[in-house]
C-alpha cells in the first residue's frame, strides 16, 4: 500500500503535527526523514527494514551503512546522518557543559578518543564481549595485540593488565598508538597551544601544495585540503622543538581531523562525487590511555611472534583480500609524508605493506603465527563471511582450519556472538556472526 492510500490520520507526517513526535514510532519519524520509498516499497516499510537492521547501532549508522539498503542514495543517507550527528553534537554540547570540572583524562567535547575514527573491522562495539569472556577463560598480567588495528582492544586490555604490547605494520595505526599509549615526555599545553593556532588558519589565505593539489576537489575541499598539507608541513618543521610524543600527538591529531571530514565512507578506496564536501576541519587533542607499561612495535605480526613472550596474545588478522594498507593509503601518506606519485582514481601510491593474510597464503601464515608464538593462551578473532556474493568480502579462513591450527597448541573453545551486518541489498547476509577461539596452551 503506498502512504498517499492510507487514511489522513495513519500517515506519519499528518500524525505528527496532530498528535507530535511522542505519538510516532522510530521507523515512523524516519519515514518523514526519508520522505519517499521504492517501487514495491513505501517509505515506512522502507523505515522499518532500517531500523530493524541497525537496531541499537542505528546511531552509529554510516553513510555507507545507508547506501545498501534498496532506495536509499547517497543524498538521503547523507540526510539521515547528519540529522543523526546533529542531535549527538547538541546532546554532547549539553553533557560536556555539566562536566566541565571533570579530569583530562575523561571525555572532553575538544579531545578525541581513541574510538572516535571509521576503521574497517573496529572492535569497539565488540570489546566488552571480548574480555567478558577473557576474565573467564585466560589469566595473567601480560597482554599481546598483535594486529592492533584501531587499538580499541589494547585500551579496554590497559585496564586490566600491568604490561601491553601494541602491533601493527601501518605507519597510521603505528602513530596512533604512539600518541595514545606511549610513556614518553608530553607537555599537552604546547602541543594545544600548537593546535590552536592550526585551527586559526583559513584555507582561502594558503597557495595549493602537494597536498591539495592531488587530494583537494576529491577527498576534501580545496580550502580543507590546503591547512592539512600546510599543517602537515609545520609540524615536520617544528619535529627538532617537539619531543618525540609531541612530534605524535600533533600528527594523530591531523589523522583524526582528516577522517572526520573526509568525502568518503570512511575508507580512502574511493571519494563521493557531485557531493557537498564538509568544510569543518578542526585539530583536537588526543585523551591518553592509562596503561602501566607497554611496547609499540610496527612489524610482521610473524616475525614479531618469534621475539616476543607474553601471557595472552589477541589475534584479529584480516579476514578477507581488502588491504588496509590500500583502503588507508591516504592516511599512511600523511604518516610518512614521502609524497610520493599516485595513480588511478583513487590516487594511491605504489604498493606497499601487503598482508600475506588477505591472500590465498592466509591459513599458512596463521599456522606459522600460532607456532611461533610464547604465550599462555591464544586468542583469535574472526566471523563467518563465507557465502558472501562479494569475492572480496570472502573469508580467507575456514572456521575448521582455525580449529585445526589451534588444536596443535592446546585445548580450544568457541564463543559467538550475533553480530548486525549491514548489507541490506542484493549481497544481504543473514545470520552473520563474530567468533572468539581461546586456547590455552599445553
Amino acid at each position: 500500500m503506498k502512504i498517499k492510500d492510507l487514511p489522513k490520520d495513519s500517515r506519519p507526517r499528518e500524525r505528527f503535527l496532530a498528535k507530535g513526535p511522542e505519538a510516532l514510532s522510530k521507523s515512523e519519524l524516519l519515514a518523514i526523514v526519508l520522505g519517499s520509498g521504492i517501487q514495491g516499497k513505501n517509505v515506512q516499510e522502507l523505515a522499518k527494514q532500517v531500523i530493524q537492521k541497525s537496531g541499537k547501532d542505528f546511531l552509529s549508522i554510516s553513510v555507507d551503512d545507508l547506501r545498501k539498503f534498496a532506495g536509499i542514495g547517497q543524498a538521503k543517507a547523507l540526510q539521515i546522518v547528519a540529522s543523526v550527528a546533529l542531535v549527538k553534537r547538541f546532546y554532547e554540547h549539553e553533557k560536556s557543559g555539566n562536566q566541565a570540572t571533570l579530569p583530562l583524562s575523561s571525555k572532553e567535547e575538544n579531545s578525541f578518543e581513541l574510538q572516535n575514527r571509521r576503521y574497517i573491522g573496529n572492535k569497539y562495539k565488540l570489546a566488552d564481549w571480548i574480555f567478558s569472556i577473557l576474565e573467564k577463560e585466560c589469566s595473567g598480567n601480560s597482554f599481546t595485540d598483535i594486529f592492533a588495528g584501531t587499538g580499541v582492544v589494547s585500551a579496554k586490555a590497559a585496564t586490566r593488565f600491568k604490561n601491553i604490547i601494541l602491533n601493527d605494520f601501518l605507519y597510521s595505526n603505528h602513530t596512533v598508538y604512539k600518541a595514545f599509549f606511549d610513556k614518553g615526555d608530553w607537555d599537552r599545553g604546547k602541543t594545544d597551544r600548537i593546535i590552536e593556532g592550526y585551527n586559526r588558519i583559513n584555507g582561502k589565505d594558503l597557495t595549493d601544495s602537494y597536498f591539495s593539489k592531488n587530494f583537494g576537489g576529491k577527498y576534501f575541499s580545496r580550502s580543507s585540503a590546503r591547512i592539512i598539507g600546510f599543517v602537515r608541513d609545520d609540524i615536520e618543521k617544528r619535529k627538532t622543538e617537539l619531543t618525540e610524543r609531541e612530534y605524535h600527538v600533533l600528527i594523530t591529531s591531523l589523522l583524526y581531523a582528516v577522517d572526520k571530514i573526509a568525502n568518503t565512507v570512511g575508507h580512502y578506496d574511493a571519494y563521493f562525487k557531485k557531493v557537498l564536501v564538509d568544510d569543518t576541519f578542526a585539530m583536537r587533542s588526543p585523551v591518553p590511555i592509562l596503561v602501566e607499561n607497554v611496547e609499540i612495535y610496527r612489524e610482521d605480526a610473524n616475525l614479531l611472534a618469534k621475539r616476543i613472550k607474553t601471557d595472552i596474545v589477541y589475534i584479529d588478522p584480516p579476514y578477507n583480500s581488502r588491504q588496509y594498507s590500500r583502503f588507508y593509503h591516504l592516511l599512511e601518506t600523511l604518516v610518512k609524508w614521502d609524497k610520493p606519485k599516485l595513480y588511478g582514481t583513487a590516487l594511491k601510491p605504489v604498493e606497499e605493506n601487503m598482508s600475506d593474510y588477505c591472500r590465498i597464503s592466509a591459513k599458512e601464515k596463521l599456522a606459522e603465527l600460532v607456532k611461533d608464538l610464547n604465550a599462555k593462551f591464544l586468542v583469535v578473532s574472526y566471523n563467518n563471511t563465507y557465502t558472501s556474493k562479494s569475492s572480496s568480502s570472502l573469508n580467507k579462513i575456514t572456521h575448521t582450519e582455525i580449529e585445526s591450527i589451534l588444536a596443535e597448541k592446546g585445548e580450544t573453545k568457541v564463543f559467538e556472538k550475533d553480530y548486525r551486518h549491514f548489507n541490506a541489498g542484493n549481497t544481504d547476509f543473514n545470520n552473520h556472526k563474530e567468533f572468539l577461539f581461546v586456547t590455552k596452551v599445553k
